[in-house]
């Protein structure tokens, strides 16, 4: 109830005593069938909490024998997953050899198609060899008959063969006894033509001899110097000194000389026992140049031969010449 301060309004009436007893009572009575009702559901709740009690405890009962067969059943899955991963390897090995397996035999398929169509080449080329053999063995028949004829006809000439190889032995010492003159001749031949070179050699030797082709260099153009000449002796210097065995020539060719009017060459000469005379033998021979160029011939007989270049002035000179000799 609200009060308003200030207001005119007037105060509530209060109900008399036996009003209020009513409604007490019906209070007491609403109570009372309230607690019944609440002491029935308290009771009814009560009977079926322990009903739903006894119901989960034998649920939970339940439950825990489901969660230990299920414990069970999971030891037995995994004893039973491990089993499928060992046959599930074995299987798997068991794959892999079969596929090996298979690659062999197919690997056997294909050698035995190669071995198959070599078979049946081979069995072609043993009917081939088959037809050959037929046709060699009448070939053979042929060739047999034509052996028993040959022998038949060998046997014929037996005879004539024997004559005929006494003939050969006769013959065969004839070709001996004529080997043997052959060989004798043979080397009579070989005797005659070694004769022959040696005579041809000497008849070109003596060709040339008398040609007097045969040349011997006794130097080639080379400058000489020469020392000056004394009181006593002129200057002098060896160009070559060689046995003559043939009667010849020197020619001597002067190339440049550093003083024309001293200087010149000169020979000596010892006969062999070739020649028969004494004149010149052992004597000096000197000749002088004209001119530059120029040469000189000098008559050779066998012996031995030096050739100077000479020096009459006294100082020392040079001369340059060549020097061939021709037999």
């Amino acid at each position: 109830m609200t009060s308003t301060e200030g207001s005119n309004t007037a105060s509530p009436t209060i109900p008399k005593s036996g009003g209020f007893s009513k409604v007490a009572a019906v209070l007491v009575v609403v109570v009372i069938v309230v607690a019944a009702f609440l002491g029935y559901y308290y009771m009814t709740s009560q009977q079926q909490l322990t009903s739903k009690d006894n119901t989960i405890s034998s649920q939970s009962s339940t439950i825990a024998l489901q969660v230990s067969s299920m414990a069970v059943q999971s030891s037995q899955i995994q004893a039973q997953s491990a089993t499928i991963q060992n046959q599930s390897a074995k299987i798997s090995s068991l794959t892999n050899a079969v596929l090996a397996d298979e690659h062999q035999i197919g690997s056997l398929q294909a050698n035995l198609t190669t071995t198959t169509n070599a078979l049946n080449q081979d069995k072609a080329e043993v009917v081939t060899l088959n037809g050959q053999i037929a046709a060699d063995n009448s070939q053979i028949s042929v060739l047999t008959t034509g052996y028993t004829k040959a022998n038949s006809t060998i046997s014929s000439q037996a005879s004539e063969i024997t004559q005929l190889q006494t003939q050969v032995s006769s013959l065969q010492s004839q070709v001996t006894a004529l080997n043997s003159q052959v060989s004798s001749l043979q080397g009579q031949v070989t005797a005659l033509n070694t004769q022959i070179t040696t005579l041809q050699a000497q008849v070109r030797q003596m060709t040339a001899s008398l040609d007097l082709s045969d040349a011997t260099v006794l130097t080639s153009t080379k400058t000489f110097a020469v020392p000056a000449a004394t009181s006593t002796s002129i200057g002098n210097t060896t160009v070559s000194t060689f046995s003559a065995p043939y009667s010849g020539y020197i020619l001597v060719n002067l190339t440049s000389t550093s003083d024309i009017n001293d200087v010149g060459v000169m020979v000596l000469m010892v006969y062999s026992n070739a020649v028969h005379s004494p004149i010149y033998s052992g004597a000096y021979l000197t000749f002088f140049f004209s001119t530059v160029p120029d040469d000189w011939i000098i008559p050779v007989t066998p012996g031995t031969v030096t050739l100077f270049v000479i020096n009459f002035s006294s100082a020392t000179q040079s001369e340059t010449i060549s020097a061939t000799f021709y037999s």
